[in-house]
């Protein structure tokens, strides 16, 4: 048997990687699977996630929280006793890591939370796999190499995140493909949406924190969703429109623009991007790789941003998404049109889809 323990210390975005990469493990091999859960505000949303626990029940994973003495729950602190403290506490209540053989953590590697692995691999070998917190289309700009990357594995989504991994210092990479676009997993996905999504008419918006330095400010935050509302309200007013937040974006600050901004037949949605997506009309994206999760599900994606000044720092080809041949848009008209072509029947799928379909390889363990 394969056992595999697993350490989430970023989002609880990373459960969207590991859900249907462990769906798809469960269907070829024996393993055995514990989740620890390092972040309390992590825990505390993964335990209001109706979604992710009927999925951990049905793939028989164990969830556990215990804290380590992370950057998320002790943001403000910096006390070494406390430090020790909690993290001998860390180690005790989770002595049981030694049982496994498969480490796997995601890139930023809190390391705080996943010293346990580095602690047992100086008694046992061990191999440490590492995946991405968030499904995306990765390319190499303000980056550094990390030594402890070198011997570990690295599981891209994609051939074409290849050399950003190399810019990481991973030498040993394992191409995977996109989780999201494994076919058991989309089949469980449409099943699991048809217990209860029932006659609703909407449309999904994927949005992002505002308070990004590259990504994203207020000003064009209000200007995306004010006019998306508009266009989609205008050609569509019988469909609500729902708005999926980031995993770290803060539903108060959207709340609070929707109000501002009196913006009607609008709602936040916490449900699972796929599961939100399935019966979407479509889904429009301003710059997320949420996008990819309305694509594997064949249902019309629209990226519509408009590029901070910043942007080309991080991004210097630009969105990804749209070199890729995803519709993407940064002003309202084209907006409409597209929509427009949508209603119509016009909207053609992007080849690049059925090409990470093709990707898919589980053969890494």
């Amino acid at each position: 048997m394969k056992k595999i323990y697993i350490i989430v210390s970023h989002s609880n975005g990373e459960f969207d990687t590991l859900l249907p990469l462990l769906y798809e493990l469960k269907n070829k091999y024996k393993i055995k699977v514990k989740i620890l859960v390092a972040v309390e505000k992590i825990y505390k949303q993964i335990i209001n996630n109706k979604f992710i626990l009927d999925t951990l029940k049905l793939l028989d994973i164990k969830l556990k929280f215990c804290k380590s003495y992370n950057k998320f729950d002790y943001s403000t602190q910096n006390n070494f006793f406390n430090k020790i403290i909690i993290q001998l506490l860390y180690i005790i209540n989770n002595f049981d890591v030694f049982n496994y053989n498969y480490f796997w953590h995601e890139t930023t590697n809190q390391k705080n939370s996943t010293f346990l692995f580095r602690m047992v691999s100086l008694f046992l070998t061990k191999k440490i796999f590492i995946y991405h917190h968030g499904q995306s289309l990765n390319q190499t700009a303000i980056l550094k190499k990390y030594n402890y990357n070198y011997n570990n594995i690295y599981l891209a989504f994609s051939n074409s995140n290849i050399e950003w991994a190399k810019s990481l210092g991973f030498s040993k990479i394992k191409v995977i493909g996109f989780s999201k676009f494994y076919l058991n997993w989309i089949n469980y996905i449409r099943k699991y949406s048809d217990n209860f999504i029932k006659n609703k008419k909407y449309v999904v918006i994927f949005s992002r924190s505002y308070d990004h330095p590259y990504y994203m400010n207020l000003n064009k935050y209000k200007y995306l969703l004010k006019t998306a509302h508009e266009k989609i309200s205008k050609l569509l007013p019988d469909h609500e429109i729902l708005i999926k937040p980031h995993p770290r974006e803060d539903v108060n600050q959207i709340l609070s623009i929707i109000n501002e901004l009196s913006l009607n037949n609008i709602s936040i949605t916490n449900e699972n991007s796929m599961v939100i997506s399935s019966k979407a009309k479509f889904t429009v994206s301003f710059w997320s790789s949420a996008i990819l999760d309305s694509l594997a599900l064949d249902v019309p994606s629209i990226e519509y941003f408009i590029e901070d000044e910043q942007f080309r720092k991080v991004e210097p080809e630009g969105s990804l998404y749209r070199k890729n041949g995803i519709v993407s848009v940064n002003n309202p008209e084209h907006l409409e049109e597209n929509i427009v072509s949508i209603i119509k029947k016009e909207y053609i799928k992007p080849k690049i889809v059925d090409f990470f379909k093709s990707e898919m390889n589980i053969n890494f363990l």
